[in-house]
């Protein structure tokens, strides 16, 4: 991709993580049941770091620098220049059509294992169409990333769908010895 492209593309990339964040705090503050708002402040904290990671290379291409290893993108290495990244803005309206005021387990996690879909199409798209080896990684990272998002989802789905079928599916091997 040329740089104009990737900018675009991780701006876009960097927005879907922003909605997906506000959308698991949002979701999380009107649920009632712990282990989904656990679990949701849990997926919350991974988009903030798929955040922080993209901000960083979208720096890096504006900047002039090449894409940035990912395996270097570690928490205690995100000081960087002390430079801010651009503030992505949270659109409260997309969020807010995500979740209402009676969140329902359901229908939040319907929306979530969406979202999560989503994201890792746009980065598998991504990084079919990028030739810099640096930014295939972070794009492949980042649908495996997603992709557990969204089988943790699925599986906490099943769970509270249909207790009982997850629990013999889960559990039959210790049943049976």
């Amino acid at each position: 991709m040329e740089k104009t492209e990737a900018l675009k593309a991780l701006d876009t990339a960097i927005q879907l993580e922003v909605e997906g964040h506000g959308f698991y705090v949002k979701a999380a503050q009107k649920v009632t049941w712990p282990e989904g708002r656990s679990m949701l402040l849990d997926l919350a904290k991974d988009e903030m770091e798929h955040i922080r990671i993209l901000k960083a290379e979208h720096g890096a291409l504006a900047a002039g620098l090449y894409w940035l290893d990912p395996d270097e993108l570690v928490p205690e290495a995100s000081k960087g220049d002390g430079k801010p990244l651009p503030v992505f803005e949270r659109k409260e309206e997309v969020i807010a059509g995500m979740v209402d005021d009676q969140a329902d387990i359901v229908a939040v996690l319907d929306v979530a294992i969406r979202n999560e879909y989503r994201s890792h199409t746009l980065y598998a798209e991504l990084e079919k169409k990028e030739t810099d080896a640096q930014a295939k990684a972070l794009f492949s990272w980042l649908v495996k990333e997603e992709k557990a998002h969204q089988a943790a989802l699925t599986e906490y789905a099943k769970y509270i769908g249909v207790h009982q079928e997850w629990l013999l599916e889960h559990e039959r091997p210790l049943l049976e010895g």
